[in-house]
């Protein structure tokens, strides 16, 4: 959940510099321009989009708070026609391939931690009382797992379905939460 908060968070933080004016690693907005994070949670291949002054689309960035060296060259191999905007961490582990947002992962940790200390702890228990993603978890392993069975799909290729629907689901659950 604090992954995927912190990705979240990331996104919106982003979005919220540029469209201040601020310069974020080396993006900048031209004047007029704005920026705005996708309104799908599941938005494959970018997160924000950089929009004219007209509301036509600019460029696209994949925003990136992780540590996985192979999360993002996964992510390369898949949209390498995307900008990717990290974490000062991960940036200065992929020797270039990603541009360093100026913003450390403990920058986002801090301000998320705080968020959660502020919480009542009622608030807490009543979350995890409604974040479930069990049931959706079973759901796509079986569905995966009969796809390898009947042989529509390959071991490796659903592992990666699998792993990209769970990831999606937990992140809607948290957000139903």
């Amino acid at each position: 959940i604090l992954n995927s908060a912190k990705g979240k968070y990331f996104e919106y933080l982003v979005e919220a510099k540029l469209n201040a004016g601020e310069i974020v690693g080396d993006i900048a907005l031209p004047a007029g321009y704005r920026a705005e994070v996708a309104s799908s949670i599941t938005q494959p291949g970018w997160d924000l989009q950089i929009l004219d002054h007209n509301g036509n689309v600019s460029d696209y960035l994949q925003l990136k708070a992780t540590n996985s060296i192979s999360y993002i060259h996964d992510t390369l191999q898949r949209y390498p026609d995307i900008t990717i905007l990290g974490t000062s961490e991960i940036a200065n582990h992929t020797d270039g391939l990603i541009l360093d947002s100026n913003i450390t992962e403990q920058v986002l940790i801090e301000r998320l931690s705080s968020v959660i200390s502020d919480m009542d702890s009622s608030f807490i228990t009543e979350f995890l009382e409604a974040f479930n993603p069990l049931m959706p978890i079973v759901f796509i392993l079986s569905t995966e797992g009969y796809r390898v069975f009947i042989g529509k799909s390959s071991a490796e290729n659903s592992y990666e379905s699998a792993k990209y629907r769970a990831e999606r689901a937990i992140v809607s659950s948290g957000v139903g939460g």
